[in-house]
């Protein structure tokens, strides 16, 4: 476990000669340093896919390839030198292993802290977030997400709890704090009838002049507009962009992370002294997590998406810094060789593209007193698969002890599902993965090709002045 690290902002940019990220020359090697007459950014655009492991990675822009004939906008970045590519550790105070909550406090409060907090450090003081600094300079702040607006990712940038599950003060402190733009999930944070104190924080947010809007289409009327805006799409997290897919009714009513964030580009992009937009694709982790290879992959290139709008704004507004990263890898996800001299996992693996939804909506929407064989032709249905009748018996003994829990699904199909698909997971959780961080624009000079998360937030203070 990394060495619990006690320092200053100060005495850090001083010990690395104004930003050179050294920890000591024998561990990380210099970096590029920053000088008093360094290049500021104006805007930051920090996207991050929560949960990605390089096979994840690798497997979405082997799907492009088969599938479009190209290479993903992450691969892009490197193959077209625009990004510069960098390794991040992503270690928490407390673990090898990361949560989101620490991961994201990391960048946002520039210090390892114990996972389950955001931004309050082990002996219990809280750290001064990243928007808040950059509240204090003028700037507009945002976050958008997949997940619920009030989960670990986008609060580690805004705010301070004991416990990540703390998602109704979380809400009410974006309002306090001023964030100017809220797009994702988790209406239940904010809707008097869900919450626990019965406090009506849409209510609230009205009165602080937020525009609050709560579809696709709203949103979509809102684009051109100034102001405040509150946007949440979904009870809990967004639904899968693969469910989105093969159900009108929740494409109907349901934004993409794409349109989200143009949404919030426009709204922030006019602002003086510029902005701070925080972009999470959180279904990325929530499929890895459930082991469901069908959905991790759409909400990837839905991601991916996001990097294009990234690059296209970065190209016309110089003064941006725009970051790609994830914040810890979860469950192995890894395309496998299958088959005498590996001949069957193309094939295989293409497969993928004949299933219509993710586990969670399976485990949503089945029947509650369904046989186990009814759930099994739903499956294969879903699936659009032929089974073999060893794969028919694996299937029926899964939906056998499945109690409509779309994780313990994927725990009793991850196996038989290797041998239709050819892909398999190592877990069910986060691991410690090094993460890829690619990042372009003024001040990216400043970040080393291999660094520990929580240096990454004093990069961004220094190269934006906050």
């Amino acid at each position: 476990m990394s060495k619990t690290h006690k320092f200053s902002r100060r005495h850090f940019l001083q010990a690395t000669g104004l930003g050179s990220l050294l920890l000591g020359a024998s561990r990380l090697g210099a970096a590029p340093a920053i000088t008093s007459g360094r290049a500021k950014a104006k805007n930051l655009i920090f996207l991050v896919v929560d949960g990605m492991t390089n096979g994840t990675l690798a497997a979405t822009n082997t799907w492009l390839n088969k599938t479009q004939d190209r290479d993903s906008q992450w691969m892009h970045l490197y193959s077209d030198a625009v990004a510069r590519r960098s390794l991040m550790e992503t270690h928490s105070a407390s673990s090898i292993v990361t949560d989101s909550a620490a991961a994201s406090s990391s960048w946002g409060g520039g210090k390892r802290i114990p996972n389950r907090r955001i931004n309050v450090d082990a002996d219990g003081k809280e750290l001064t977030p990243l928007y808040t600094y950059g509240r204090q300079a003028g700037k507009k702040l945002g976050l958008v997400t997949t997940a619920r607006i009030t989960h670990a990712t986008p609060a580690g940038f805004a705010t301070n709890v004991i416990h990540r599950d703390m998602e109704d003060d979380i809400a009410e402190q974006y309002l306090q704090r001023e964030v100017d733009v809220l797009l994702g999930g988790g209406s239940r944070h904010f809707d008097p009838a869900k919450r626990k104190d019965g406090k009506d924080v849409f209510a609230q947010a009205r009165k602080q002049d937020y525009t609050v809007v709560r579809t696709r289409d709203e949103l979509a009327q809102t684009r051109k507009a100034k102001g405040k805006l509150l946007g949440t799409f979904s009870n809990s997290h967004v639904p899968y962009m693969i469910d989105r897919l093969h159900d009108s009714e929740i494409d109907r009513v349901t934004p993409s992370l794409e349109e989200m964030m143009t949404v919030a580009l426009d709204r922030l992009k006019g602002s003086k002294e510029g902005f701070l937009l925080q972009v999470e694709a959180g279904r990325v982790d929530h499929a890895a997590h459930n082991n469901d290879p069908a959905a991790i992959l759409p909400e990837q290139m839905e991601f991916d998406r996001c990097i294009a709008l990234g690059r296209r704004f970065a190209e016309e507004n110089e003064d941006t810094l725009v970051i790609v990263t994830t914040d810890h890898g979860t469950g192995g996800f890894v395309v496998n060789g299958y088959g005498h001299d590996y001949n069957l996992s193309t094939p295989m693996f293409m497969r993928l593209g004949k299933t219509r939804h993710s586990y969670e909506y399976l485990a949503d929407n089945a029947p509650k007193d369904a046989t186990p064989g009814e759930l099994r032709r739903q499956l294969v249905e879903n699936w659009g698969m032929e089974p073999s009748d060893q794969l028919q018996d694996q299937m029926e003994q899964a939906f056998r002890a499945w109690q409509g829990d779309p994780q313990l699904l994927g725990i009793y199909l991850r196996n038989p599902l290797y041998d239709y698909y050819a892909v398999n997971w190592t877990t069910h959780n986060h691991t410690g993965d090094l993460v890829e961080l690619a990042t372009w624009g003024p001040g990216s000079e400043a970040i080393p090709a291999y660094l520990e998360n929580w240096q990454l937030h004093h990069v961004i203070r220094d190269v934006m002045a906050l």
